[in-house]
């Protein structure tokens, strides 16, 4: 007798995802490098007075002005992961990727208000967040919850 065995389907990830999750590693890249500059101009440009009694005051007076550029870097590590979600269609990819395109929009919309002018950061959130709402999109994590 010959069995013959039955397997689910393998969901094909439509190709605006992967298109989207191309986009935020390449995002996510660009903002960690940011943040690893912001990071390497905050201890390059802190003064270096060693003495005896306070060998880990330089390493100390450094440390406050790494919080944005933490931020930052981690911020880039957000976008990276979100990326690996959308690919593998995981329903977390879907929601930190729409939640950091959120925070960004949010952000870019601050800096508007107050005289900056964000439009590449406006223009690359709002796609992002059209492009994941799509019906096709949605389906497809959709299908592949259900199927988890």
């Amino acid at each position: 007798m010959h069995q013959t065995a039955t397997h689910t389907p393998h969901q094909r990830r439509p190709r605006a995802v992967t298109f989207v999750a191309s986009l935020l590693f390449f995002e996510a890249v660009l903002v960690m490098a940011l943040g690893l500059v912001l990071a390497a101009g905050q201890v390059a440009t802190t003064p270096i007075a060693m003495t005896p009694d306070d060998a880990f005051g330089p390493i100390l007076s450094v440390l406050p002005g790494l919080g944005f550029a933490t931020v930052v870097v981690v911020a880039g590590g957000g976008l990276g992961l979100a990326g690996l979600g959308l690919l593998h269609l995981r329903e977390w990819g879907w929601v930190l990727a729409m939640s950091l395109q959120g925070f960004g929009l949010v952000d870019a919309l601050y800096a508007h208000v107050h005289g900056d002018r964000p439009y590449v950061t406006l223009a690359l959130c709002s796609f992002v967040v059209l492009v994941l709402n799509q019906r096709e999109v949605r389906q497809a994590f959709a299908a592949r919850a259900l199927h988890d």
